[in-house]
């Protein structure tokens, strides 16, 4: 898991910032499960999702969301490969976060033929 920013600059710093997270199969094919945490210390709305795959194959990414420091939350969304390697858009979404939030990034179903995963999230700070 890891951060990085971009975008224009404001009194606060980063006006638009990608959370992302890979997943390294490391040869093999990616498993399900939980594949590690976001906290977001700022309040800000997803605007895109771009799911990317070392292959053409089938990978479903959901991200769920809790506050206070909590790991249960309830899914905001899900991103899918369907027998390609590039997805991207926020449909189904819920695209609001709040400051402290955290995220929890899960590969759910059985991922096929790929065996390295890129998750980037958009976000614009509030």
């Amino acid at each position: 898991l890891y951060y990085v920013g971009q975008g224009p600059t404001g009194p606060t710093g980063q006006a638009v910032d990608t959370i992302g997270v890979v997943v390294d199969g490391a040869g093999s094919i990616v498993t399900s499960g939980s594949k590690g945490f976001r906290y977001v210390p700022y309040a800000c709305t997803i605007t895109n999702a771009v799911l990317i795959g070392n292959t053409t194959g089938t990978a479903e990414f959901n991200i769920y969301k809790d506050s206070n420091y909590n790991l249960s939350g309830a899914t905001i969304g899900g991103i899918s490969l369907n027998h390609g390697q590039t997805a991207h858009g926020v449909a189904g979404f819920t695209t609001g976060l709040a400051e402290n939030d955290i995220l929890e990034f899960k590969i759910s179903g059985s991922p096929e033929s790929i065996t390295r995963l890129s998750l980037f999230i958009e976000v614009e700070k509030s």
